[in-house]
């Protein structure tokens, strides 16, 4: 309840002055400036957007759950700490815990809720008065009347909010915590889904992919349930502008980049000049640590601090879909024959977006484990995975995936089922390392050979090929090529990436600092290599492919039309009936 609730002909006037947050804070709150001066907190533009957007949030009687993407140095914390300060200090029992990734942050973010509380005192009668409190601790800890509190930790310790429960929590510069996945889970669980509640998670860029990067890329999805997600601009911050010392000069020397972010963003001349000085003065004159510090757009931010192999714009325009149907295929027997059919299950390592057409040609790649792990650190528990991308010939759409770790063996069999129900597919498996089992067993399977992706000889030679010619071999010659013909597909619109897996391992796909492409640490590259290959098929599959129908379980004689195995028809409700 609200403490010390004034007459009832005061309440209107209490309650509009408590909810003008800008006025409230002005004339409420300090803060000290730059210069160590105690001035009045006057809410900057970035705050002012926090706000509004929980204002908006409230209005619509859902809890607030932001991602916000920031330039540094805009006075976020400050903001979000005047926001939960308004709640905790005049409403009993409301608790609070804000987590920063280093003491020293956390050390002054503990000082505004510090000063907040020992600066505040009620203007008149229309003012609530601020609840007393029952304990100060100088480890962060504010404890007010009627059990309310606020505490402020650094991230690190694991089960931080496991046994709280909270109303608001503050997540400061996400990105940059140690152990973050482990630390947010605990802390989502801690905080009901009512209306009024908060959970701000905000941070400046660390690179394409990460924790943080991955939230922001769900708050910004198509499907983001209440989570929203926020931006704020360098060029949206008042404090960075500079004067030019000669107007005219500067605005004469202007470079072509510099005049299209003018137009862009409709900066002035004081703005761009600021931009030019601390690309020299705060970021040692490179231009893309400016971008990653001070971003533009949020594909800036991204894009630059993760050096990205593919396009990130003609990625986000993919038409991923992310609720396909899950499942496995087996065999089912029926009176003295089997049939493969596709059987749904929430836990399937089989993910579909489009079933198999008579008469259809489809393109598979499929990347073999080689037991690497993803992290760093050793015994993490984050091994790579066996994946195949089932692609449409025709259209160049992605319509399946198989993902799982598994061994490479037991990979043929699935991989040979894949293939034969989506009409004896073209198969592109990476033969380096454990992928030469998996060939082996594909051969020993009795997968048709000519099916297999055979690498280039002499046009007049029209042997079968060897075992030692199946599968593609990546090397330093060809995994250029390999991911180029991806980056092309990627830039031409040539296919169409369904899996939003796919699409985030695209995204953490950057170059490193030796020049090579890879997975960006602690993230994958299985989906990336196996799609690229299913792109290979499609380019390099014999045009007039011999058609297959299912006798014994093993392949009949060529030149046989194709007869479409039963499959069960389960209803999933889509914006097209030709998916699942």
């Amino acid at each position: 309840m609200i403490a010390k609730i004034p007459p009832d002909h005061e309440i209107t006037a209490l309650v509009e002055n408590f909810i003008d947050h800008e006025r409230w804070c002005k004339e409420h709150l300090t803060i000290r400036d730059k210069a160590g001066m105690e001035v009045p907190l006057q809410l900057s533009p970035s705050q002012l957007k926090i706000h509004a957007l929980a204002q908006r949030q409230e209005a619509r009687g859902i809890p607030l759950r932001a991602v916000v993407l920031k330039a540094r140095q805009i006075h976020m914390s400050v903001g979000v700490a005047s926001l939960i300060f308004r709640k905790i200090a005049f409403m009993e029992g409301q608790r609070a815990v804000t987590v920063a990734h280093q003491t020293d942050a956390s050390s002054q973010i503990w000082g505004y809720y510090e000063q907040f509380y020992d600066s505040y005192q009620p203007k008149d009668t229309n003012d609530l008065e601020i609840l007393p409190l029952t304990a100060k601790h100088q480890d962060q800890f504010l404890k007010f009347e009627g059990g309310g509190y606020v505490k402020v930790y650094t991230a690190g310790n694991r089960k931080i909010g496991r046994a709280s429960s909270l109303r608001f929590l503050h997540l400061s510069e996400y990105g940059f915590w140690v152990d973050a996945p482990q630390v947010m889970t605990g802390l989502l669980q801690s905080v009901p889904d009512d209306p009024g509640t908060m959970v701000i998670i905000e941070s400046t860029a660390n690179g394409v992919g990460g924790p943080f990067w991955e939230v922001a890329q769900m708050a910004q999805s198509t499907d983001p349930g209440d989570w929203c997600f926020l931006f704020f601009a360098w060029h949206e911050h008042p404090e960075y502008t500079r004067e030019p010392t000669n107007q005219k000069a500067f605005q004469d020397s202007l470079t072509g980049e510099e005049l299209d972010l003018r137009r862009q963003h409709h900066l002035s001349l004081r703005q761009l000049c600021w931009r030019r000085w601390a690309i020299k003065n705060k970021c040692e004159g490179k231009i893309d640590r400016f971008r990653q510090e001070y971003p533009s757009t949020p594909e800036e931010a991204f894009l630059v601090s993760g050096r990205t192999v593919f396009s990130i714009p003609k990625l986000r325009e993919m038409p991923v879909i992310r609720d396909p149907l899950h499942g496995r295929l087996e065999r089912v027997r029926h009176g003295t024959k089997t049939k493969l059919q596709f059987l749904p299950h929430e836990d399937g390592e089989l993910r579909i977006w489009k079933r198999p057409e008579p008469g259809k040609r489809y393109s598979i790649g499929a990347d073999t484990a080689e037991g690497l792990d993803a992290s760093d650190d050793a015994g993490s528990g984050d091994p790579d995975y066996c994946v195949a991308v089932v692609g449409d010939m025709e259209t160049g759409e992605q319509i399946a995936t198989w993902r799982a770790r598994i061994n490479p063996a037991t990979f043929a069999d699935h991989l040979a089922a894949l293939g034969e129900w989506y009409n004896w597919a073209f198969l592109v498996p990476e033969v380096n390392s454990s992928g030469l089992a998996t060939l082996y067993e594909l051969v020993r399977l009795e997968y048709p050979v000519h099916m297999i992706y055979a690498r280039k000889r002499h046009p007049d030679d029209r042997r079968m090929a060897t075992t030692q010619e199946l599968g593609w071999k990546t090397t330093t010659v060809t995994r250029p090529y390999l991911i180029s013909s991806l980056d092309r597909a990627i830039l031409e619109r040539s296919i169409h990436i369904r899996d939003p897996i796919i699409q985030q391992e695209c995204f953490t796909f950057i170059i490193n600092r030796d020049g090579k492409p890879t997975a960006q640490a602690s993230c994958h590259d299985d989906c990336v290599i196996a799609v690229a290959l299913m792109v290979i098929g499609i380019e390099q599959a014999p045009r007039e492919a011999r058609q297959y129908t299912k006798g014994d379980g093993r392949p009949a004689d060529p030149g046989k039309e194709y007869q479409p195995y039963s499959y069960r028809q389960t209803a999933i409700p889509h914006e097209r009936e030709d998916y699942y």
